[in-house]
């Protein structure tokens, strides 16, 4: 048996699960509840899910948010015979808060994840991120590509993004705890709806699920932190060499994406040699929540031509 496909470890699961805030889909609670696992990462605890037998797919998701928005595409790779690990990345979902201390650049928490995804012991991952989960696969497509077969980015932020007066003013160290009191439950749900491009796409389910983490303490301060140093210069400074990305790479954008300018989608595509674009119509930012069957088909086909076969079931 491949180490892709290997048995999970009971240490693993040891610690009774412990919810953060109110699940808000009862059903996708039920569904994920026999899966839960955490890792002691020694400062910081990771949540994550583990389901499914088969060939393994990694789900990271983005800044501020949950697994959660995997959720739908997660339950048809399944279906479809795929092992699915989710990873509530450190300090978000229902992982526990980080040290205050901890570099958040999305090149160190790259390596985090490689560190976690060591831990579990997988390899030959299909990995897939979207938003700041996307640039963190980035990082790991080119720093620990020995752990995958492939990496498909969605809506990655894998450049500097274009930042309006209010997120310049929410990045403010000065700015201090008034700040921080903004970035709350209200906030999170009307970004949600903004950056989607069909606003029934962002159902209660969805934005009840994202917010959840707010419960946590200090989590408000942690948010305009992570806002602050996620996509600091030393970590952007990794679009310089994305040209030496050797993993086959599937690139997804929604065309109508109002947070990351779908023009980083043709940038992107021209960096990576051999690389795959594919675009969703009328979807923002968030195709996993918006169209998540042609999403699915996108990442079963890109897969199957990997192995030179027909499509995946």
């Amino acid at each position: 048996m491949s180490a892709a496909i290997m048995a999970r470890s009971d240490t693993l699961a040891a610690v009774e699960y412990q919810p953060i805030g109110q699940p808000a889909d009862l059903e996708w609670d039920r569904f994920s509840a026999p899966h839960r696992r955490y890792l002691d990462m020694g400062e910081y605890r990771v949540f994550y899910l583990d389901i499914g037998e088969g060939p393994v797919t990694v789900l990271l998701h983005g800044f501020a948010a949950s697994m959660y928005v995997w959720s739908l595409v997660a339950r048809n790779l399944v279906a479809a015979g795929r092992r699915v690990v989710m990873i509530d990345l450190p300090g978000m979902g229902q992982s526990s808060m980080v040290p205050t201390e901890m570099d958040m650049g999305v090149d160190r928490q790259g390596d985090r994840i490689a560190e976690i995804l060591r831990r579990i012991g997988l390899s030959d991952v299909d990995l897939a991120g979207i938003s700041m989960g996307g640039a963190i696969s980035l990082h790991m497509a080119l720093n620990h590509k020995e752990l995958f077969r492939s990496v498909t980015v969605v809506t990655a932020a894998a450049y500097k993004v274009p930042g309006d007066l209010a997120r310049a003013a929410l990045k403010a160290p000065y700015l201090g705890v008034p700040v921080s009191w903004i970035l709350g439950k209200w906030t999170a749900r009307a970004t949600i709806r903004r950056i989607v491009y069909d606003r029934a796409s962002a159902t209660e389910h969805f934005l009840g699920e994202y917010c959840r983490a707010f419960d946590k303490p200090g989590y408000r301060q942690f948010v305009r932190r992570l806002m602050r140093e996620f996509d600091n210069p030393r970590a952007m400074a990794m679009g310089e060499r994305y040209h030496e990305i050797d993993l086959p790479t599937m690139i997804v954008w929604g065309r109508h994406d109002p947070l990351v300018p779908p023009a980083f989608a043709d940038r992107l595509h021209a960096s990576i040699p051999e690389s795959r674009l594919e675009w969703i119509e009328d979807c923002g930012h968030v195709p996993p929540r918006e169209h998540p069957d042609h999403l699915t088909d996108l990442l079963h086909d890109f897969w199957a031509s990997l192995k030179g076969e027909g499509k995946e079931a």
